[in-house]
């Protein structure tokens, strides 16, 4: 038995004695179980079991008498944090994961099953507590502190890589860890969440992977170089749900550019068709973007190989976000030519380029120009937000400094201009990292994701006039930086009742 095992087992024991300590004096705080409706149908047995490997993830196994739907309604002990889970399909027998919960908590909760619309008889209630367990090594010291106000929003999910944890963690308004996933064999990387919850995220070297927001794998798609799909692609840095059930993201290809350039590491956007597991590259930069447009950037190779790997090829476009605009158009990010492109929706030409060697567009202000840039988006207005990092800003234009930054594109006169911007007082300057939302309330989320003294992440919502809303500071113990933040309302559809 390995000594992993070997402490589970010690810990469950533990819980589980300390659970049954308390629970006679957790009923007492309990909401009242409710009586309900004797048309209703029964609930026969609830078996409650924290998953193993999470210690803020509960399965319930729900047994009635005739097919009904079931939901679950539980809070803190201490009456906070009500919520209750989406509600099953009909059925007979039920496994219902409960999570959005707090580490060493104790927590109430009651189950319920309804026939029919939300009208129709509800059963009687059955009730009962639990007890979460520790966070795992690398989460229980890590630091997630509310410096300043409070979301507007309901949680954030962050990637996570520091000595001891490499996964993503969910953390609520008070910056409290209420969901966590280990990726233990690799870093964690860009990850989105699906309409059904699920979770699609970047393995680095590894592929494309999906899972349940219980942690269940759903699909994967693997990567070389230890493994050899046909094409190797070398996933790296975003990926977006396109139609049909297919997923896009960034990948690159090795071209020899020939003298003076040699070997040119090019990005490319690729599809993974879900369905079929069937992939193909739909667009290269090497096609479109001449070789010559370039910076000093552009000649960096530390770190950045083709796949399978090459010594020595320049990290040419270093492309580092891909999304979709309102017109199913592909806007990408090429942080090393400082430039954002809008890629038509057949994927089979640019419709322009905006910042760096050739652009499109002018800035009638040159302080509206961007450097270095991350997570640049679309808006529905037509306006374009990214996180401008700033690096190699010149000082008439301000100097080394990052903001969240949106442009307003007059496509007929090719100008850009600034028509909002964000600056952390005093100013903060991520020379990597970070990305920036936009809520439906109109304030914006972004995240500072590098600091090379004192490796503290700053997370922050500002309304539309660049006022702070909130600020969250994020660090842990071999944490170098924080890739992104994503706002989110729910975790597996769970809402206050």
């Amino acid at each position: 038995m390995t000594r992993k095992k070997a402490g589970l087992i010690l810990f469950s024991v533990l819980w589980l004695s300390t659970l049954l300590w308390a629970a006679p004096a957790l009923a007492q705080v309990c909401p009242k179980p409710i009586t309900g409706d004797p048309d209703a149908p029964r609930i026969k047995n609830v078996r409650v079991a924290m998953r193993p490997d999470n210690a803020l993830i509960f399965n319930f196994t729900i047994a009635l008498e005739r097919p009904a739907r079931v939901w679950v309604e539980y809070q803190r002990a201490d009456g906070m944090d009500r919520l209750q889970t989406a509600s099953t399909q009909e059925g007979v027998l039920h496994e219902l994961p409960v999570m959005r919960l707090r580490a060493d908590m104790d927590y109430c909760y009651q189950v319920f099953a309804r026939t029919g619309g939300s009208g129709g008889p509800l059963s009687a209630a059955v009730a009962g507590v639990f007890r979460t367990g520790p966070l795992p090594p690398g989460l229980a010291d890590a630091s997630f502190r509310r410096e300043f106000g409070a979301p507007s929003y309901d949680l954030t999910l962050l990637d996570i890589n520091n000595d001891e944890f490499t996964g993503y963690v969910i953390i609520d308004r008070n910056a409290a860890i209420v969901w966590y996933y280990d990726t233990p064999d690799s870093i964690a990387g860009p990850i989105f969440q699906k309409p059904d919850y699920h979770l699609l995220y970047i393995e680095r070297d590894l592929g494309l992977r999906e899972i349940t927001p219980a942690g269940d794998p759903v699909n994967r798609f693997d990567d070389c170089p230890w493994r050899t799909p046909d094409p190797p692609y070398g996933f790296h840095h975003d990926l977006v749900p396109g139609p049909d059930n297919t997923v896009l993201f960034l990948a690159r290809e090795v071209h020899d550019a020939g003298p003076p350039y040699g070997l040119q590491v090019s990005d490319t956007i690729a599809a993974w068709y879900q369905e079929t597991g069937d992939s193909r590259v739909l667009l290269d930069l090497y096609d479109f973007i001449p070789v010559t447009d370039r910076t000093s950037s552009s000649d960096t190779s530390s770190g950045w190989r083709g796949c399978p790997e090459q010594e020595g090829p320049r990290n040419w476009t270093h492309t580092n976000s891909l999304s979709r605009g309102p017109r199913g158009n592909a806007v990408i990010s090429i942080r090393h030519l400082n430039q954002v492109v809008s890629i038509a929706p057949d994927f089979k030409s640019l419709e322009w380029r905006l910042g760096g060697p050739g652009s499109d567009f002018t800035f009638p202000d040159p302080r509206d120009q961007f450097y270095h840039q991350h997570s640049a988006k679309l808006l529905p207005n037509g306006h374009l937000l990214l996180f401008d990092n700033g690096n190699t800003r010149p000082a008439a234009e301000g100097g080394l400094y990052s903001r969240a930054l949106e442009l307003a594109l007059d496509v007929e006169r090719r100008q850009a201009r600034k028509v909002w911007e964000y600056r952390f007082r005093p100013d903060l300057f991520a020379e990597c990292c970070g990305n920036v939302t936009r809520l439906d309330n109109g304030n914006t989320v972004m995240v500072f994701g590098r600091d090379l003294v004192n490796h503290i992440f700053t997370l922050v919502e500002a309304d539309p006039r660049g006022e702070t809303v909130s600020v969250v500071r994020i660090a842990s113990r071999g944490q170098t930086n924080q890739y992104r933040a994503y706002p989110l309302a729910s975790i597996n559809g769970e809402s206050q009742p």
